[in-house]
């Protein structure tokens, strides 16, 4: 048996401009397939991947439903930073998914605590 390595994804860019996110998410999906343990962190803008109705580029592909879907694929530690949620006036009912929201403290213990960080 393969020993499961701890991953963490952290977000930083949000959904549209740019397929950073896009590409961070097709990342995750992929390394859930194979039962890592993966935390996915949602910071500053990147907060908006986790919102319904964000507009895109017409060039890319709407990840709303894909981010929608992580529970599905056992992602089920998604954090937020608390302090950017109340910076950008949002709560959590507004997101996509069921999400904790942390202290910078404690997403800092989760990034520490991770084998493998990449950020998007």
């Amino acid at each position: 048996m393969q020993h499961s390595r701890h991953l963490a994804f952290v977000f930083l860019k949000p959904p549209y401009g740019r397929s950073l996110a896009a590409d961070g998410l097709d990342m995750l999906l992929a390394t859930a397939a194979f039962d890592q343990k993966i935390t996915a962190i949602f910071l500053g803008s990147g907060l908006f991947n986790l919102l319904p109705g964000q507009s895109h580029d017409i060039n890319m592909k709407n990840q709303t439903k894909a981010f929608a879907s992580l529970p599905l694929f056992d992602v089920a530690n998604v954090l937020v930073d608390e302090r950017e949620i109340q910076r950008y006036g949002l709560n959590v009912e507004q997101f996509l998914l069921p999400v904790t929201a942390v202290s910078l403290a404690s997403v800092r213990e989760h990034l520490h605590a991770a084998d493998h960080v990449h950020s998007f």
